[in-house]
């Protein structure tokens, strides 16, 4: 059986391109997800039972939080392990239902 190695820069290369990929296809589906939302906002209200106007306050309030969270997190995460806090934070996101439950 015959092994070809690869070089470690193209290993090191084609590791980033996964990481940049992934990272780029999540920022999409998130973005995505925060626009979708105006697109079905006249449902949410009737669902709501409010007025349109009152359901989108929900999403100004949403925008105010990811806007003024953003950077305090940064700040507060700054010098902890990269790799630890992005696994650490979805993971403790997926957490939270299942601890309240308890």
């Amino acid at each position: 059986m015959v092994h070809i190695s690869s070089p470690p820069e193209a290993l090191s290369q084609r590791r980033a391109n996964v990481v940049l990929v992934t990272l780029f296809l999540a920022t999409f589906v998130l973005g995505s997800a925060e626009l979708l939302v105006v697109g079905v906002l006249d449902l949410i209200a009737a669902d709501l039972r409010v007025s349109i106007p009152s359901a989108g306050g929900l999403l100004t309030a949403n925008a105010l939080g990811l806007a003024l969270g953003g950077p305090v997190l940064t700040a507060a995460t700054i010098k902890l392990n990269k790799r630890t806090v992005l696994i650490g934070a979805p993971s403790r996101c997926l957490s939270w239902p299942t601890w309240c439950l308890h």
